[in-house]
């Protein structure tokens, strides 16, 4: 990494170490902890994964760098590795639209309304997903600001349904 020397040369840096985003071991991050207390992730910008190597027929996850020895490594991996980059990658992109849920109480109480109807019905979406669905939504005009509770969880359901 040519990151880390250049970190090292600043006098605020502290310790810099490698650890798991969430325990996950596909999601390594720099962990950078400051003379003063504070630590931050650093964590890898989309333009540093080509979308072109990101292809399902291939497993980019290397079995000996992250399992030991003597656990077998399914191809599951890879679909799991690539949707995990692909959300890093959109999630920082999304952050400019999230200031429209911000702003908007009912967009803020539908999206807990989803969340709590996904606990409830043990559906497999991450928050991540619903709050994506939610702002392509408003961005395709399928959904407004200043649309009832009802009718906003309708056109969610609606979408996940199609």
């Amino acid at each position: 990494m040519h990151l880390i020397p250049k970190l090292r040369n600043f006098d605020f840096v502290s310790m810099i170490k490698f650890k798991y985003f969430d325990g996950d071991v596909l999601k390594p991050v720099l962990h950078v902890t400051c003379t003063s207390g504070q630590s931050f992730n650093l964590i890898p910008s989309g333009c540093v994964f080509k979308s072109s190597l990101l292809q399902y027929d291939r497993n980019a996850v290397r079995p000996d760098k992250v399992y030991e020895e003597g656990v077998e490594c399914s191809e599951i991996s890879t679909p799991y590795y690539y949707n995990s980059i692909l959300t890093d990658i959109y999630s920082q992109q999304c952050v400019n639209f999230l200031s429209v849920i911000d702003e908007s109480e009912n967009l803020k109480q539908v999206l807990t309304i989803l969340k709590f109807w996904r606990s409830r019905k043990n559906v497999r979406i991450s928050g991540h997903v619903l709050t994506t669905i939610l702002l392509h939504l408003y961005q395709l005009g399928s959904i407004t600001t200043e649309m009832d509770l009802l009718t906003l969880c309708r056109q969610v359901w609606s979408f996940l349904s199609s």
